[in-house]
C-alpha cells in the first residue's frame, strides 16, 4: 500500500493512493470517491488532483474518514494540505518545517539536509571562499572575510554543515576545499529551500546598496510594457545568461573573489486567471 509518509504532495499521494486501489478493484472509480466524500459532481476529485479545486477543512475530515488513515496519518495528511495550499512563502515555510519534523516522516534525511544547505546566505558563500582561500582553522578570519561579517560561531557552524553534507573535505594537508567545482539547484526548481534562499540574498543586495562602495555592486530596474509572451522571452535570456555564469565559473582557474549575482523578474499587473477552489 501507498505510503503517506514518503509525500510532501497530497495530491500525489492521493493519486498514487487512487491509482494503486483501482488496480486491485475495478469499482474503485472517481464516482466511487465523489459518492463517499459527498462531493456533488464526479469529476471534483479529478480537479483535485490537477490542482484546479482545493480541500477545504471539512473535506480534509472526509478524506480521513474515506482513507482510513489513524491519528498520526490523519496530522500528517491535514499538513500535507496547508502546507500545498498556502498562499505566501512563510506560510508555506512554516508548515514545510513541520513536516520534515514530524516523527514518521521519511523525508527528514533529503529535504532538511537540503533546506539546511539554503536556509543562510553565508553557507553557499563560504564554500566558494574555499575555492581561493586556504582555510584551516581560523574561523575568526573566516567570518571577517564576509561582506557583511558574520559570528565566529556562525562560520564553525556553515563549515560542520557543509562538510557534513559532503560539500567540502579537507585534503592531505589539512586544508578544506570543495568537493565539486560549481554546485546549482537547477533552473526550474520550486522547492522551498530555494525560495529561502533567495529571500536571503535579496535582503543582502538591500546591505550591499547601503554598505559597499559603487564599483563593488550593481543594482539597477526596468519597468516594462511588453506583449503576454514578454514574460516568457525575458525568462530564456536569463536562463542563458545564467548558463554562460555557471560555465564561466566552471573555467576558472583562478578566483579571488565570491559574487552574488541575483535574477528578479515578476509582474506588477494582475493577471486575470481564476486560481483553485475549494471543494
Amino acid at each position: 500500500m501507498v505510503d503517506l509518509f514518503q509525500y510532501t504532495d497530497y495530491r500525489k499521494y492521493l493519486r498514487d493512493y487512487y491509482e494503486a486501489k483501482r488496480a486491485a478493484q475495478k469499482a474503485f472509480t472517481h464516482r466511487h470517491i465523489a459518492q463517499a466524500i459527498g462531493f456533488k459532481s464526479t469529476g471534483t476529485f479529478a480537479q483535485i488532483l490537477q490542482g484546479k479545486t482545493n480541500i477545504s477543512p471539512q473535506t480534509i475530515l472526509r478524506f480521513v474518514h474515506f482513507l482510513d488513515l489513524k491519528k498520526d496519518q490523519a496530522d500528517y495528511f491535514e499538513l500535507l494540505v496547508l502546507f500545498n495550499q498556502s498562499k505566501g512563502h512563510s506560510e508555506k515555510k512554516r508548515h514545510f518545517e513541520k513536516i520534515i519534523s514530524f516523527p514518521k516522516s521519511n523525508l527528514k534525511q533529503v529535504d532538511s539536509t537540503q533546506y539546511a544547505f539554503y536556509e543562510k546566505w553565508y553557507y553557499s558563500v563560504i564554500r566558494e571562499v574555499l575555492a581561493f582561500h586556504p582555510f584551516v582553522d581560523d574561523f575568526r578570519e573566516l567570518a571577517r572575510l564576509l561582506t557583511p561579517p558574520i559570528a565566529t560561531s556562525e562560520a564553525q557552524k556553515a563549515i560542520r554543515l557543509l562538510e557534513d553534507l559532503n560539500l567540502i573535505r579537507r585534503n592531505e594537508n589539512g586544508v578544506y576545499e570543495k568537493s565539486d567545482p560549481v554546485i546549482t539547484s537547477g533552473y526550474d526548481t520550486r522547492s522551498l529551500a530555494v525560495n529561502q534562499f533567495i529571500i536571503e540574498t535579496l535582503d543582502l543586495a538591500k546591505v550591499a546598496l547601503d554598505q559597499l562602495p559603487r564599483e563593488e555592486r550593481s543594482l539597477s530596474a526596468l519597468t516594462l510594457s511588453l506583449p503576454e509572451d514578454g514574460y516568457a522571452m525575458i525568462e530564456e535570456k536569463i536562463k542563458t545568461f545564467r548558463r554562460e555564469l555557471l560555465e564561466m565559473a566552471r573555467n576558472c582557474s583562478d578566483p579571488k573573489r565570491v559574487i552574488q549575482v541575483n535574477f528578479q523578474i515578476f509582474s506588477v499587473t494582475r493577471k486575470l486567471d481564476e486560481g483553485p477552489h475549494e471543494a
